[in-house]
């Protein structure tokens, strides 16, 4: 495998989104690798492999990295629950009210061996909860399983979160945010 070659087993949809062909995936360091190089070339700064065969799917499954760079704004989804299992790296995951006060802020870390006992590295949302997510490290790897199918379902960004065109104010503007919270 070169730099960017496309290791055996997935399908590219897009420059962000490889599926799984097969039944049964074993994820390796170097799936790990691969999308890493895949979100460094993208525009949001990440990339994902779904384990899912398409969108009609009623389980969606998904192996997700993101880069401290990308921007991923606060959000809910109204009629599913998600769940997100970190692989690798640090981040806060915030839970937020309708009118963007902050609820709580879930410091997760990976699972290792020495933050086994003192880290939160799993967490789980329930339908229509407000949550987005503060990168801590450079890269976050994370294990995220949703219900499908995947539709216009509602998902939606609050009214109190701006839209921006570079992910670098948006970073700028929730670090802000939070602060301002404090």
């Amino acid at each position: 495998m070169t730099v960017f070659d496309l290791p055996a087993g997935l399908r590219q949809v897009n420059p962000e989104v490889f599926i799984a062909e097969e039944a049964s995936c074993f994820v390796t360091p170097q799936y790990i690798e691969f999308l890493k190089l895949a979100a460094l070339r993208s525009e949001k700064k990440r990339s994902r492999i779904c384990l899912h065969k398409d969108g009609d799917d009623p389980v969606h499954e998904m192996i997700i990295v993101v880069h401290k760079n990308s921007f991923v704004p606060p959000h809910a989804h109204p009629y599913k629950k998600e769940s997100f299992h970190l692989i690798e790296g640090e981040c806060d995951v915030l839970i937020f009210s309708k009118d963007g006060a902050i609820e709580n802020t879930y410091p997760l870390k990976a699972m290792t061996g020495d933050t086994m006992q003192d880290s939160v590295y799993f967490y789980r949302v329930g339908p229509n909860v407000i949550h987005g997510m503060q990168i801590k490290t450079d890269w976050i790897v994370f294990h995220e399983v949703a219900a499908g199918p995947l539709k216009d379902n509602g998902n939606y960004t609050p009214e109190w979160v701006p839209e921006f065109d570079k992910a670098e104010d948006g970073i700028a503007w929730f670090a802000d945010y939070i602060e301002g919270q404090k």
